[in-house]
């Protein structure tokens, strides 16, 4: 018994470890355009455009923002807004993409949004 404990306790300490390396902060993403990150920062506005496209900037608002999270329209269902209007400090995950020279995440799914507080 003593040894599946030790086993899972080390199995955590490792996923804690590798989710730590793969954060990083929203000034960052420019560095790391291409790769699949976390994504850490305070949700500084969350806006829906008159197309739907949904836009959680970070850091600062729109058009200061340094990097974006975004939701198509066609994806929105999948987001419960009533929450994601609540988050002041985020962790999303996906690949780091440049639109018009600005980092972003497309938001595909839910499970994008590890943590959102």
């Amino acid at each position: 018994m003593k040894y599946i404990l030790l086993v899972i306790t080390f199995c955590l300490a490792a996923l804690n470890l590798s989710f730590a390396q793969d954060t990083i902060s929203a000034s960052q993403t420019k560095d790391f355009v291409g790769e699949f990150k976390y994504v850490k920062g305070i949700v500084a506005e969350v806006s829906t455009t008159k197309s739907g496209m949904t836009y959680i900037n970070f850091d600062n608002k729109y058009p200061n923002n340094i990097f974006s999270a975004v939701i198509f329209k066609d994806n929105k269902d999948a987001f419960d807004f009533a929450i994601l209007n609540k988050c002041t400090n985020i962790i999303i995950y996906g690949k780091i993409e440049l639109y018009k020279d600005k980092p972003q995440i497309v938001l595909n799914e839910a499970k994008q949004i590890i943590w959102c507080e």
